[in-house]
């Protein structure tokens, strides 16, 4: 006690000889760059990648701001606070050289393109589950190591993936079964009601492939598990389908579930009828004429 009350009074002393004095450092020296901070740091080339604008209040110019190097960028920012428009899309304009973009929600894809290949530029969009098929796509093929002992496995795992995890499975992430996808939809599944939607987009596809070549349609028959029992499907198939004479009664058809049934109204130009498939009749059936 006697020796620390007189350490504070020569302190306080001190303190008073020297006086108060200010520090500008105090909470760092950062501060507002100048143009020659960012001429410095490259910003102002004509490549690169779009990191922002600055106003050069001394010269009058709005200058815009491209990074051009080996370092990463990461760009925080709300939702629709323009980031896209002020960033992303003058990168992607003004690029010279390839990229690859994770495109969510397709935007930039659909605003950058038209300019690009105008300009000699390839551009290919890859989404597979592209339900109008108008991706650029890949074949699984290529991805087997041949001449390896790798060669095999690679075999059995691309033949597991397309027969047993694509489809509906593979694009709804619920099920192989429509009955179990079509009932996460009302739950608000975007990816099942993804497949149904590319599901019956398909099969309209081939209706009216076949009508071509065909030269015409006199009836369309519905069986199988889906054809026979699902009636919501049979209706998203034959919807807008008036232009080649298919047409159902909705009542009907709501009402017609693994049985025999005319769903066409009377009149109607292409008969649509659901048969119920009955394998273990034709197994039978083909087994006895070849006994015979």
């Amino acid at each position: 006690m006697a020796v620390g009350l007189p350490l504070m009074l020569f302190l306080i002393y001190m303190a008073s000889r020297q006086g108060l004095k200010g520090r500008d450092d105090l909470h760092g020296s950062a501060r507002w760059a100048e143009y020659e901070d960012i001429d410095k740091m490259g910003y102002l080339k004509s490549e690169g990648v779009y990191v922002g604008g600055w106003w050069d209040e001394k010269r009058k110019i709005h200058y815009y701001l491209r990074h051009n190097g080996p370092e990463h960028i990461l760009c925080f920012a709300p939702t629709r606070s323009g980031k896209g428009v002020g960033l992303i899309l003058p990168t992607l304009l003004a690029w010279e050289h390839s990229s690859v973009v994770l495109d969510i929600k397709g935007e930039n894809y659909a605003l950058t393109t038209g300019y690009l290949k105008s300009l000699g530029h390839k551009t290919l969009r890859f989404d597979p589950s592209d339900a109008e098929g108008a991706s650029a796509a890949f074949n699984p093929l290529e991805e087997i190591r041949l001449n390896s002992p790798l060669g095999i496995p690679d075999v059995q795992q691309i033949s597991e993936i397309l027969n047993k995890k694509s489809g509906l499975l593979g694009i709804s992430g619920v099920s192989s079964d429509m009955r179990d996808v079509q009932s996460k939809i009302t739950g608000g599944n975007k990816r099942a009601a993804l497949a149904v939607e590319m599901f019956q987009y398909r099969v309209k596809k081939y209706i009216g492939s076949y009508i071509a070549a065909l030269g015409g349609l006199d009836a369309l028959i519905f069986t199988g598990g889906i054809g026979e029992n699902n009636y919501k499907m049979r209706e998203l198939i034959c919807e807008n389908m008036e232009c080649f004479g298919i047409r159902i009664d909705k009542e009907v058809n709501a009402k017609t579930i693994g049985n025999e049934c005319i769903l066409s109204p009377g009149g109607a130009k292409v008969t649509v009828i659901v048969i119920p498939t009955d394998e273990e009749w034709m197994i039978a059936s083909d087994t006895l004429r070849i006994l015979s």
